[in-house]
């Protein structure tokens, strides 16, 4: 099966978990280790979580790193997991909808299958 296909299946999955009638979990994992730990204990998804990833690269909340960091993290978590992975990326690490949507085409790519993107404005710290 290649890397494509099984990415798919994983995208079927998490609609499915989506579509059912009834709740689910979705832990929040840092790096790669969480979310290994979050699949060992039978979680069926796992989603990263932006303030955990920012502080465990060393970095505040709210788009601190930078987005091939965030990259960087997705791919090597959704190549050491056999879960959907759903992705927490802030604004979408841009001011435009079109940069957003390659920012997410980019993520697909490394091999999330959802995502969370937050509302707000731009942190001025």
């Amino acid at each position: 099966m290649s890397a494509w296909q099984k990415q798919r299946g994983k995208a079927r999955i998490f609609s499915d978990m989506h579509k059912e009638n009834k709740m689910f979990v979705l832990p929040n994992a840092w790096g790669v280790g969480s979310a290994y730990v979050f699949e060992k204990q039978g979680f069926k998804a796992v989603a990263t979580s932006s303030t955990g990833v920012a502080h465990d690269l060393g970095y505040p909340d709210g788009e601190h790193i930078s987005f091939d960091d965030l990259l960087q993290v997705v791919e090597r978590i959704a190549s050491r997991v056999d879960i959907p992975l759903s992705v927490d990326f802030e604004r979408g690490y841009s001011e435009t909808n079109e940069e957003v949507k390659e920012n997410a085409r980019k993520l697909l790519s490394a091999g999330a299958v959802g995502f969370n993107i937050e509302d707000g404005l731009p942190n001025e710290n």
